[in-house]
């Protein structure tokens, strides 16, 4: 299973998960997570936005959401406010390229 793999892991990980409240939660439950892989903020809230996809959003809000509001590190809590702003997420199938 992959969760047992990266728990055995002892190398950095990069977070590649979608950008939705349940993607974010992962990404910061991520053990030693070097970075969080996301396109561009401006180009990925203008994709986010114009696909409206709201139902990421809603469907992993309430399950995440006191997880990602305790978060300290500062890169989760940035992406969290953006993505509490715009209420959409989108799938890392659907990113800019």
């Amino acid at each position: 299973m992959a969760s047992d793999f990266i728990k055995r892991e002892t190398r950095p990980a990069l977070a590649f998960f979608d950008f939705d409240p349940r993607g974010v939660s992962m990404a910061a439950s991520l053990p030693r997570r070097e970075a969080l892989c996301l396109p561009p903020l401006a180009e990925l809230e203008a994709e986010a936005s114009a696909q409206k996809r709201a139902v990421l959003f809603t469907n992993s809000f309430h399950e995440s959401r006191a997880h990602l509001d305790r978060v300290t590190d500062a890169e989760i809590s940035f992406v969290w406010k953006r993505l509490r702003r715009l209420a959409v997420g989108l799938g890392q199938e659907n990113f800019p390229r």
